[in-house]
């Protein structure tokens, strides 16, 4: 199959941490995340060291299917693939990085590995009831913050020098 003006490509993520690539409805089919980011680097080294066209072999769902792209598709094509596929990994480690993301809530660091509000969410959970985490690091979310009202002090002004 040759890729030309008319032809499209579809590359979204799929449940299950599984990227779904479509080739002009000739050629569908699913790869892991891994394999998605495998795929990218390869069409990336191709297009760079091509010349003309880049020709690739797909396997979709244990099927074989050749394409050949010219440099720029094969370009965008790997780039999209990355992209997906780091979507893909978030979504298959999801449990994961919000363990990790809880443990870095109850040491008091503010930052997240994740900006995804579903993870978010289950780490502020973890961080909070998780009572492994709780025996491990019983200070809790160390914060700087003070409570109260805060007030206002009338005095004289500063001199400036």
């Amino acid at each position: 199959m040759i890729v030309d003006e008319r032809s499209t490509i579809n590359v979204a993520p799929v449940e299950g941490g599984r990227v779904g690539l479509r080739l002009s409805d000739k050629a569908r089919g699913l790869m892991d995340w891994s394999t998605a980011q495998a795929i990218a680097r390869e069409l990336r080294a191709l297009a760079g060291a091509a010349i003309g066209m880049v020709f690739y072999k797909f396997n979709l769902d244990g099927a074989p299917v050749y394409i050949d792209f010219d440099t720029a598709t094969a370009q965008a094509l790997a780039d999209a693939l990355y992209k997906v596929s780091l979507v893909a990994e978030e979504e298959a480690k999801a449990e994961r990085i919000a363990l990790d993301t809880a443990i870095l809530y109850r040491a008091g660091a503010p930052i997240g590995l994740s900006n995804h509000p579903v993870i978010i969410d289950e780490a502020r959970k973890e961080a909070a009831w998780n009572t492994e985490l709780r025996r491990c690091m019983p200070g809790g979310v160390k914060s700087e913050e003070t409570f109260g009202t805060p007030s206002v002090l009338l005095g004289p002004a500063p001199t400036i020098q």
